[in-house]
């Protein structure tokens, strides 16, 4: 059983996850699965606020707003994924950013200790720093008629 080749196959693909390579040296198809394994990601942390929002299990400051924010996410996360638009790339990258403000100023939730808030605040701010190569992975490389 060797495996480094099982890691090269199911887990680092130059390929599929090509996420050390400059953006100026992605291939369209490396771009384009980068910019899908973000979108996806974002979609889903934005389907389980919209969900605890509609369901009352959080937000109690605002669930409307949480609601129609995280739709606004899905929806820039498609645009993203079918268009690598900008505007889309920088709405789905805010998201983190918006995502620590919110608990700074209206706060952590109670039940957390203080190495969980350490360790969100370190993943919020992680995922806006790969928000930010994503904005230039889509400024960068946008979709063609060949790019299929």
């Amino acid at each position: 059983m060797n495996l480094y080749a099982y890691f090269r196959k199911y887990v680092w693909n130059e390929d599929k996850t090509p996420y050390l390579v400059a953006v100026s040296r992605l291939t369209p198809a490396q771009a384009r699965n980068e910019i899908f394994a973000f979108a996806v990601l974002l979609a889903m942390f934005a389907v389980m606020i919209a969900g605890a929002a509609i369901f009352g299990k959080a937000f109690q400051a605002s669930p409307f707003g949480a609601a129609i924010y995280a739709s606004s996410v899905i929806s820039a996360a498609i645009v993203l994924v079918t268009a690598r638009h900008l505007a889309a790339a920088i709405w789905c990258a805010a998201v983190p950013i918006v995502a620590l403000l919110y608990f700074l100023f209206l706060g952590f939730p109670p039940s957390l200790h203080t190495i969980d808030i350490v360790l969100l605040a370190a993943l919020l701010i992680g995922l806006a720093r790969y928000g930010m190569r994503v904005m230039a992975i889509a400024r960068t490389h946008r979709p063609t008629a060949n790019d299929g």
